[in-house]
């Protein structure tokens, strides 16, 4: 549900893992888990080291990105690396500043809040 709240508030959301089929299905699924909208931002399911610097940029995105390579976690102090969510679907682990995060956590639907108002 955190990942989808990420991708429904726009962020700049980063999937790892060494298992190159694992990111590509990944990031397709969670751009068409938002049907029936379309989600309008890039979609990268493999992003090259070559072009690593396509996650600095300012829209947001959904990217896969091989866990091996060690240049992604480069420059911490860039505030626009900040902004990015780094899902480690090895590990199963979220990566990001706390301050991302209770951001977003704020936006979660809850839906044992809500069991009585849903029929």
């Amino acid at each position: 549900m955190f990942i989808l709240s990420l991708v429904m508030l726009e962020k700049k959301i980063v999937f790892l893992s060494q298992n190159m089929a694992l990111l590509t299905y990944t990031v397709l699924t969670f751009s068409s888990l938002v049907k029936p909208f379309i989600y309008p931002h890039p979609l990268v399911s493999s992003l090259s080291q070559e072009v690593l610097f396509f996650i600095e940029g300012i829209v947001p995105f959904i990217c896969g990105l091989n866990s091996s390579f060690e240049s992604y976690k480069k420059n911490n102090n860039n505030q626009l690396i900040n902004e990015l969510f780094y899902i480690d679907l090895d590990n199963s682990a979220i990566i990001a500043p706390e301050a991302n995060i209770a951001e977003v956590a704020t936006h979660v639907f809850r839906f044992g809040s809500h069991r009585n108002a849903i029929r």
